[in-house]
Order: structure tokens, then C-alpha cells, then sequence
């Protein structure tokens, strides 16, 4: 759960949640979309997700790396694709998550020798001038879409090719997504004095740069809504319209709430959250009662009307937004009002959707 935020904050704070999960040690040489998408504590990963993910298999070829697009899911609103770099010289590949002063875990935990405890101190300038002689590439991936919320990832493997991973967010629905995908490739060096300043020096006017373009056709999905109001005096809001995507990979969700008491919602300090919860819980019952969550992770409740630094009114919309695990489909769903600071949770409600 997080505070009310501004946009920006809202995808500075996705950015963050996805980065941290990096260091996760799992299978980290087979790791695919699933794997990024689903690294977040509490993510349930449908068993047959591989339906739902197109193989790419595109490649570009440049001066310095082989770049293949390998997987990607669109379901209209999300946009996720993974891609493989591979050097093709003697170089370590630094990518846009990273910096020469983190762990060399972070963005490598299989280690060629687990057991050399020097090795699992380094940073990731320190390994790159001990195996690479210094020779870096500064790598990144983007897309030139306009979108609400991004975010990047990335896994080296032990043969020193990267698996970077895309997730863009947009604010309109479509049936097809047409993008260019832009790969820049910048070289560099790191040496014994610029690991002292934490700094590498990059040749930027030998830098190479690909623009791809790439076409991405919808995959199947349903909606579900509920437009029937429902009242929490105890915060001071009610919940006017709830909004569910089934997709093949997870359930999200917006939840639209309007002020209705300003001291009841002032007294949550902008901590106010709905979790969905089992049917029988009760108002006393912990988080443990939670339904699982989906692959698209953190949480956010924002100001409908883009006025973020001023005071709500009576009648100030907000939106939630999160995702629920596609083991939780139902026709029937409970929430319940929840302070994110505090830990307190108050009144419960029951509500049906239907399809749109």
C-alpha cells in the first residue's frame, strides 16, 4: 500500500518495488517474462501461462552485441517483453539498473565460483576490471510510447549475457500496441582510480544505437464491474465503481472512491487502502486473510482529478489500483478498509460483479 501520491512518485515507487527484486536467487539463467513479472513477494503464477506469452525471436545485430527480443505479453493496457544481450566482445555488459558501485550479486547472484568469497564481496566495477580488464557497455532499452508507469529489470548470467525485462503500463486501452523499441549500446572503461570516485568514463561518441519496430496483438480478456455504492462511514469515504480486467495471467482492478466525511478521512493521513479478503473474515483479522496477489505489484491510490498537493473536498474522487492473483476469480468479492500506517482495519463489505 502506498501514500496518495503524484504520478510521477507513483512510477518512481513501481520502479523501485520491481528493481528490488533482482537479487532474487532462483534458476536466474532460465529466467523468462514469467519470472520478472511474478518475482514479487505473493504473486500467484498461473500454470498455464505459456498460452497467453508470444515467442519473438527477432534479433538485431550490432557492432558490439546481439540483441534477441525474446518473449512478450499484451493484454491492452500492459505491455511486458523480455530481451537477451549477448557481447560480442571481450566486455561486461552494465545496464541501466545498476551502477559500478553495487554488489556484483545484484545484478549477477550465480556467480561462475559460488565458493570464492572475494568474488561474492566484489562490486560490479571491481569484477568487470578483473575479468574484463575494464571494458564496459553501457547498455539500455526503452520504448518511445507515451505510458503511465515503467519500469526495467535485468539478470546476468554466468556467460556474461544479459536478460533484460520491460514493463510498460498505459492509459488507454487498445487492441494492438505498434512501438519502436530503441537499444543503446555505450563503451566505456573502469579503472583502479575511477573505482575510488565511484564513476566510469564512457566514449559516447562511439555510442551505437538500434530503433526497432515491433507490433504487439491483444490477448484475450474479460470485464467485470460493480456500479452498486457502497458506504464506510468509519473512513469517511464511499466506493462508487470497481472495475476488474481478467486477463490469462492475473485479475486487475480499479477501485473509485469519493470523500464523504472529511474529519473520518483526514484521520487516515492518506493511508487509506481496500484489501480484498476472504468472504468470512472478520474486521479483526490480520493481512493473512488477503486474497493473493497478481503479477503486477505495488499498489497505488491516486487523486482522480490530478490536484495531488491540495486538501480533498467533500466529494473528492480517488482511484485504487493493484492486481488479484486469476485464482481469485469470483463472482463475488469482500472488501475492507485499511490504514497503511497504522495497521488498523475497520469495516468490511460484500459486493457481486458482472460482466460488461
Amino acid at each position: 500500500m502506498v501514500k496518495k501520491t503524484s504520478a510521477t512518485a507513483i512510477i518512481l515507487i513501481a520502479l523501485i518495488a520491481v528493481l528490488s527484486t533482482s537479487a532474487l536467487a532462483a534458476a536466474l539463467k532460465a529466467w523468462g517474462l514469467i519470472d520478472f513479472a511474478g518475482s514479487h513477494v505473493g504473486a500467484y503464477v498461473p500454470a498455464n501461462y505459456e498460452d497467453s506469452i508470444t515467442i519473438e525471436n527477432k534479433i538485431v545485430e550490432m557492432d558490439s552485441v546481439t540483441c534477441t527480443f525474446q518473449e512478450s505479453y499484451y493484454d491492452g493496457r500492459i505491455l511486458r517483453l523480455t530481451a537477451k544481450i549477448d557481447p560480442k566482445k571481450d566486455v561486461f555488459l552494465l545496464t541501466y539498473d545498476s551502477a559500478i558501485d553495487d554488489p556484483i550479486g545484484r545484478l549477477f547472484p550465480y556467480l561462475p565460483d559460488t565458493n570464492d568469497n572475494g568474488t561474492q564481496a566484489e562490486t560490479i566495477g571491481e569484477y568487470a576490471l578483473r575479468v574484463c580488464d575494464g571494458r564496459l557497455v553501457y547498455i539500455s532499452l526503452g520504448i518511445d510510447n507515451e505510458f503511465l508507469l515503467g519500469s526495467c529489470n535485468s539478470i546476468m548470467n554466468d556467460d556474461g549475457s544479459v536478460i533484460c525485462y520491460m514493463e510498460y503500463q498505459f492509459e488507454n486501452e487498445s487492441d494492438q500496441m505498434n512501438t519502436t523499441v530503441m537499444l543503446r549500446c555505450i563503451p566505456g572503461t573502469v579503472t583502479e582510480e575511477t573505482l575510488m570516485s565511484d564513476e566510469a568514463l564512457f566514449d559516447f561518441e562511439s555510442e551505437e544505437s538500434a530503433r526497432v519496430d515491433m507490433t504487439f496483438n491483444r490477448v484475450s480478456v474479460k470485464t467485470l464491474i460493480c456500479d452498486t455504492p457502497m458506504s464506510f462511514p468509519e473512513v469517511g469515504v464511499r466506493v462508487t465503481h470497481v472495475e476488474m480486467m481478467v486477463t490469462p495471467l492475473e485479475i486487475r482492478y480499479t477501485l473509485d472512491f469519493e470523500v464523504t466525511d472529511l474529519t473520518a478521512f483526514n484521520a487516515q493521513d492518506d493511508g487509506l487502502f481496500f484489501e480484498f479478503i476472504e468472504p468470512n473474515s472478520t474486521e479483526a483479522e490480520n493481512a493473512n486473510q488477503r486474497l493473493n496477489g497478481g503479477l503486477t505489484g505495488g499498489g497505488t491510490v491516486s487523486r482522480l482529478d490530478g490536484r495531488n498537493e491540495e486538501a480533498p473536498e467533500i466529494g473528492t474522487v480517488y482511484r485504487q489500483s493493484d492486481s488479484l492473483g486469476l485464482n481469485e476469480l469470483s463472482e463475488q468479492y469482500t472488501i475492507r478498509a485499511y490504514n497503511c500506517w497504522d495497521k488498523t482495519r475497520y469495516e468490511s463489505k460484500t459486493f457481486n460483479v458482472t460482466r460488461d
